[in-house]
């Protein structure tokens, strides 16, 4: 369920409650809306009771403001995964930071070229993250809004990056790592994804 930075702080705690008390439904939060105005202590309660309670925990930050909104999401809120992340590149102790915690980073290259995060795909930092041993996953931000699909995102990443199956497979094993699943879905997942990768035709 999703909570937005612009609003009361404490509808975000009452999502969070309404998430908790729906886990065979819900299974996490995020945190999203308008990080350039509106940072997200605020809304650290809504957080901790999320936590507090084992809902995993998402934060959009470092698509139009700075790094120090993925700082403030990873140290105030706890955050497992960050949305967009781009402008970690800005602070590479932060990103040695992300590494260490393996904090996932839902990268959208076509929605940051459309918010103009990024000039262009072939100035988008992915590879960067990626060669860093970040946990980049590849993401649409909102197939109808940004007019894309995962599909496309890696065909253009192919286009503009010269990307390779190494780094598709790399992103979906990072993508499977970072999923709000149970244990035997992830591995589930993983074995199909290890056949596919192989070449493999995957078990149903």
């Amino acid at each position: 369920m999703c909570c937005i930075r612009q609003q009361d702080p404490s509808v975000s705690f009452e999502i969070t409650k309404l998430a908790a008390d729906n886990q065979d439904k819900v299974c996490g939060i995020d945190l999203a809306g308008d990080e350039f105005g509106f940072p997200g202590n605020p809304h650290v309660n809504a957080f901790i009771l999320a936590e507090r309670a084992g809902l995993r925990r998402t934060v959009h930050a470092g698509e139009a403001a700075g790094s120090d909104r993925i700082q403030e999401a990873i140290d105030v809120l706890h955050a497992e995964r960050i949305g967009h992340g781009v402008r970690v590149v800005e602070n590479p102790r932060l990103m040695s930071l992300l590494k260490d915690k393996a904090v996932a980073l839902e990268v959208c290259p076509q929605s940051n070229v459309q918010t103009r995060a990024v000039d262009s795909l072939e100035a988008h930092p992915i590879d960067n993250l990626l060669k860093r041993g970040l946990r980049v996953t590849v993401n649409t931000d909102g197939r109808t809004l940004s007019a894309t699909s995962c599909t496309r995102e890696f065909q253009n990443l192919f286009r503009h990056k010269g990307w390779t199956l190494d780094e598709f497979w790399q992103c979906q094993f990072h993508a499977i790592s970072a999923a709000f699943v149970s244990r035997d879905i992830r591995r589930l997942l993983e074995a199909r994804i290890q056949r596919a990768s192989k070449g493999e035709r995957p078990n149903e």
